[in-house]
């Protein structure tokens, strides 16, 4: 076992690297962080099998614990839906996404109203697709793979279960900045909850966390 400081963007982190001897590799935990924005640019993962969930001490583990429990629409409005759809798939490992050029645009959006409503939702997707997005963010004027039935724009859901059927090996959580007549609901439940939501404008949503399902995910790249 080998402990190193790295330092990002100004902060301290602590990191334990731990060889596995059976597999020959190395696995990088962060012990404690500052705060959220502080990781490197692109995506920090963590395998949950090497997480552990108990350690209320370190903030990173918080936002862990927050992404599993967003996939698993932890919220007494969704039972109805969720108990009609397939059960979700195992989660492997989580990621969490910093993107300072996102960040920037959706703060800015964000800023000039008095009070937002933002919201967390999903958008499932090939794991190729994943280093893009990340780097970029979805693009609204692209063509999309899967149609446009309720128009143009980026499809999100707050359903996990329903983002689910368009991609089996993994899914990105989105923060949503949801502006009145700046996006389109597409059947919305007694609770409120929309099986899709589509928006125009890219600085209106952000990647924040990815989830992934399967065992061996590509290498995220920073």
């Amino acid at each position: 076992k080998q402990w190193y400081q790295r330092r990002v963007r100004g902060s301290l982190f602590h990191v334990k690297y731990i060889m596995n001897l059976r597999l020959g590799e190395k696995k990088a935990v962060i012990r404690d962080s500052e705060f959220f924005a502080n990781f490197e640019e692109g995506e920090t993962r963590f395998k949950l099998a090497d997480v552990d969930l108990r350690n209320v001490s370190n903030p990173t583990i918080d936002l862990i614990g927050k992404a599993i429990s967003l996939y698993n629409g932890a919220c007494s409005k969704r039972p109805a839906y969720a108990s009609s759809r397939s059960r979700n798939l195992p989660l492997k490992y989580v990621g969490i996404v910093s993107n300072q050029r996102c960040e920037e645009s959706y703060s800015k959006r964000r800023n000039k109203i008095k009070e937002p409503y933002e919201i967390f939702a999903y958008h499932a997707t090939a794991k190729n697709n994943i280093r893009s997005i990340i780097q970029t963010n979805l693009d609204p004027s692209r063509k999309a793979v899967h149609g446009r039935a309720h128009g143009d724009g980026c499809y999100f859901s707050e359903h996990p279960e329903f983002s689910a059927s368009y991609g089996q090996d993994c899914m990105i959580i989105f923060r949503l900045l949801l502006i009145e007549g700046e996006y389109t609901k597409v059947q919305p439940d007694r609770g409120g909850f929309c099986q899709q939501l589509v928006l125009k404008d890219a600085a209106l949503f952000k990647p924040t966390f990815v989830l992934w399902f399967i065992d061996s995910p590509p290498e995220p790249e920073c």
